[in-house]
């Protein structure tokens, strides 16, 4: 088990014209609290469950102190399963409501916000190439929005899509229709 509670106050205030007059913003009070259970299976299985507060913002599990006392929401944080097989070293295979797998460089959250729990399938592979240096491979499948209306067993049609992050921090997206030639088996 594990668990924290964070209380903070927060004042923003706001620049009203180029001559720098400031007027007073926003000033309000936040918690943040979460509740983890990890458990160890056996030597290659585990499960991670956690509870946060929240407004239901995937990058925030802050919750403002507002609305004249009324009850918070608790939300599913993570619920994940762990599988490190003892035949492949460095090899984890995560799946469920999952801690984000991806390297931020310097804890730098550029790319992907620290509070961010992807859902899907992803792994990471970590390998020593000597004794300062490690190779660290990390990649996943992730279901950002249910879709409906189509089905495997007479649909033939899929959507591929790719997002793309440069260092300049623009992003661009590509997406197109596909009809492979053949049914497309569910998952």
């Amino acid at each position: 088990w594990s668990g924290d509670f964070r209380y903070r106050h927060e004042s923003i205030d706001e620049e009203t014209t180029a001559s720098v007059r400031w007027k007073a913003g926003q000033n309000r009070h936040r918690i943040r609290a979460r509740l983890m259970l990890e458990a160890m299976l056996n030597d290659e299985w585990g499960l991670g469950f956690r509870l946060a507060s929240g407004s239901g913002d995937p990058t925030s599990t802050n919750q403002t102190l507002d609305n004249s006392f009324s009850a918070k929401d608790i939300w599913l944080d993570l619920a994940y399963f762990d599988y490190h097989p003892a035949k492949v070293k460095g090899l984890n295979i995560y799946g469920g409501k999952i801690k984000n797998p991806f390297y931020m460089v310097g804890g730098n959250q550029l790319i992907f916000d620290s509070d961010l729990t992807p859902e899907g399938i992803a792994f990471t592979l970590e390998r020593a190439l000597n004794d300062r240096d490690t190779l660290r491979l990390a990649g996943g499948g992730f279901w950002v929005d249910e879709t409906s209306g189509a089905t495997a067993h007479h649909d033939r049609i899929t959507e591929v899509g790719i997002i793309t992050v440069d260092p300049d921090g623009r992003v661009e997206e590509w997406s197109t229709l596909v009809n492979p030639g053949q049914r497309i088996p569910p998952f």
